[in-house]
């Protein structure tokens, strides 16, 4: 049976109209600050949600928006555990991005099993000029 993992927000966006995933939003996986889209610095980041993961364990990742492979930063903080979704706060260290740059800030958790993708959440922030 299926398991909802979260819920996509899209938009059309660019000369064709092509949709796009803009955030991603679960309730035992989710960033509350920065807002989505907000201008932050290339720099020290705080980013502050809910989370839930095995061992209450939750990384949180910022990347430029389409190069998953280039992480600007990674780390791992402690949210809840079982099924209660707790508060965490990390810093991110943004200063590898450029002014204009549209970067992920990612946010996982989950059970621990291999075969499950466990829970995200994800929001976009743009670098200040």
């Amino acid at each position: 049976t299926p398991i909802a993992r979260g819920l996509l927000a899209l938009r059309q966006l660019g000369p064709a109209d092509g949709w796009f995933v803009i955030a991603a939003m679960n309730e035992f996986a989710s960033i509350e600050s920065p807002e989505s889209m907000a201008e932050v610095p290339a720099g020290s980041l705080t980013v502050e949600g809910v989370g839930r993961g095995f061992e209450a364990n939750i990384v949180v990742t910022a990347f430029i928006a389409g190069d998953y492979g280039t992480i600007l930063d990674q780390q791992i903080t402690m949210g809840g555990a079982m099924e209660t979704a707790e508060p965490f706060s990390v810093t991110l260290d943004l200063s590898g991005a450029a002014p204009g740059d549209v970067v992920v800030l990612l946010v996982r958790g989950g059970v621990g099993l291999e075969t499950d993708p466990g829970e995200f959440g994800a929001i976009p922030v743009v670098i200040a000029a």
